[in-house]
């Protein structure tokens, strides 16, 4: 099973200056995505999922850049922002 983790992946030792404040030492920072037109959270991106028989469920394989925002109804690029 592939674990997907998002973001700048800078957080693997939990060394992430970009959101250091108020986040523990070793804790890895909880960020949100955004759009960046409207700022909207209701966003949702393509992705494809595998169905895995041994564990019974579906995981992603693959996620890709195109991102779609349901507040301004439109195609978007995404902000990644601390999460509030």
């Amino acid at each position: 099973m592939r674990l997907l983790r998002f973001g700048a992946t800078c957080r693997q030792n939990g060394d992430c200056p970009r959101y250091a404040g108020g986040v523990a030492k070793g804790e890895i920072p909880r960020v949100e995505y955004a759009c960046e037109r409207c700022g909207g959270v209701a966003i949702t991106r393509d992705a494809w999922a595998e169905w895995h028989v041994q564990s019974q469920a579906w995981t992603l394989s693959e996620v890709f850049d195109f991102a779609f925002c349901h507040q301004c109804h439109r195609e978007t690029r995404l902000l990644e922002r601390p999460a509030s």
